[in-house]
């Protein structure tokens, strides 16, 4: 059987591809403490840490959301898929020691996944009820003897699943594309930059 995410640890590589972890809500549903609302567009979203949240939709939200700490800015961090992460590191209360203002419930931390030092590749996808169909590969590998690199793709595309009373029209449907690029230098075994 499938192995639960042990309480109060983040999901790692395995978990997030094994579960299909591509965005914050399905983070919230598996991580304690983490609770994660949406309105009907993308920029009206609620989250919170341990019941720390904002209300009104226009206010600064009190999670952060950070790619390998950097800080996505206000709206944009809760749409991020997560496309060749490594971890999710999900923290409580106040962090504004390690982030910065603005984290007065806690953060969202997606690691990048490194580049790999041999040859590898893979590629993937389904085709789901409702016309919801996904592919998506990764390339990585050595360019020389210091510097790796890799390249990630994703695809997804949906059927609408609602009717418009109006026009009769299918809603809801929506197509959707991401991309990671990684760069890695390791000019000793002690110091690399990524």
């Amino acid at each position: 059987g499938k192995r639960l995410l042990a309480a109060g640890r983040s999901p790692g590589q395995a978990e997030i591809a094994e579960r299909g972890i591509d965005n914050l809500e399905e983070i919230a549903k598996r991580v304690p403490g983490l609770f994660y609302s949406s309105g009907l567009s993308t920029a009206d979203f609620r989250p919170s840490i341990r019941g720390m949240q904002v209300v009104r939709t226009t206010a600064q939200p009190s999670v952060g959301v950070y790619v390998d700490g950097v800080d996505t800015g206000y709206g944009i961090g809760f749409n991020i898929q997560s496309l060749d992460v490594a971890r999710i590191e999900v923290v409580r209360g106040p962090q504004s020691a390690l982030f910065g203002r603005s984290v007065i419930g806690g953060a969202v931390n997606y690691i990048s996944r490194r580049p790999d030092k041999t040859f590898t590749g893979t590629i993937g996808g389904y085709l789901g009820e409702g016309g919801e169909d996904e592919l998506n590969a990764r390339l990585s590998g050595p360019l020389g003897e210091t510097v790796a690199a890799s390249i990630a793709a994703r695809w997804r595309s949906r059927d609408g699943f609602y009717t418009n009373l109006a026009s009769g029209r299918k809603t809801g449907n929506g197509d959707s594309s991401a991309a990671a690029v990684g760069l890695t230098w390791e000019p000793t075994e002690t110091f690399d930059v990524f």
